[in-house]
């Protein structure tokens, strides 16, 4: 597992979309997201060269979701902050 600070995050190229979040119990927003995308931090931490999906965890720690390398790769794909 590589792990970044926030501040380090902060540092890497930043890019801002606006998006609807529709989250699976019902409720929904639309707001401006900022951070950076991940295909560069997996290209500063190293991707493994089988690698197939990203983990990612919540603050909650029993909490994680996963994405595809496709969608991890994508260049909408970031790391909101």
């Amino acid at each position: 597992m590589r792990t970044r600070s926030l501040a380090q995050l902060k540092t890497y190229p930043m890019r801002s979309q606006i998006t609807r979040l529709a989250c699976e119990e019902g409720w929904s927003y639309i707001a401006e997201w900022i951070g950076a995308p991940l295909s560069h931090v997996l290209n500063v931490v190293g991707i493994h060269p089988q690698a197939r999906y990203v983990v990612y965890y919540s603050i909650d720690p029993d909490w994680w979701e996963s994405i595809d390398m496709a969608d991890a790769l994508h260049p909408q794909t970031f790391l909101a902050y």
